[in-house]
């Protein structure tokens, strides 16, 4: 998931960088009952740290941290993958979304809003140029995936995801024709998924 920024700079001296965050996210560790048994004590270590000797801060903030989902919750997952992030100017790059409900509720009116992958590295990141997708995989009505020019975001509607369902849909890309290789790598844009 790419990083985000604030519009607040650092606090310490010399500062001068926004802060970067991503959206929340879920991750699912499952190494098996041969190592973790029923009351057995799981820690979790996050490290963060700011430039020495103090130009820059680092901020680290988590909430709701558990190991389980509650009764009757509905939680989403939803990942990327691309089959490159280094390419030429003109290169079409196709990203597949995988997108699941991990609860053991169904899903309403779940849709995911897919923003134009970017290059990175620079101060005005440049877009990539929406060329086509397909439509998610799996959801009751009519899963549909629509492109709008004007917010230039691809929307997917799965309408009902049951406990447990996944699919997946693709969009396919183009590399801006003025992109430098000095721009470094191409990130996978946002993607955050809801429900109703």
């Amino acid at each position: 998931m790419p990083w985000k920024a604030l519009a607040t700079k650092g606090t310490n001296s010399g500062s001068n960088a926004t802060y970067t965050y991503t959206d929340w996210q879920n991750f699912d560790y499952a190494p098996g009952n041969n190592l973790i048994h029923i009351d057995d004590k799981i820690q979790l270590i996050v490290l963060a740290s700011g430039c020495s000797p103090g130009g820059h801060d680092g901020h680290i903030y988590l909430d709701d941290v558990t190991t389980r989902l509650a009764n009757n919750a509905t939680g989403l997952l939803i990942s990327v993958e691309v089959n490159f992030v280094e390419v030429p100017a003109g290169t079409e790059l196709i990203y597949t979304y995988r997108y699941t409900n991990i609860g053991n509720t169904a899903a309403n009116n779940v849709s995911v809003a897919a923003h134009m992958p970017q290059t990175q590295n620079t101060a005005s990141p440049l877009d990539t140029i929406y060329k086509t997708s397909t439509n998610p995989t799996t959801g009751t009505g009519s899963p549909s995936c629509g492109y709008s020019s004007l917010t230039n975001l691809l929307n997917c509607s799965m309408g009902t995801l049951a406990p447990g369902e996944t699919g997946t849909f693709t969009m396919t890309v183009t590399v801006p024709h003025d992109w430098l290789t000095s721009y470094g790598p191409i990130n996978n844009g946002n993607y955050p998924i809801q429900f109703l």
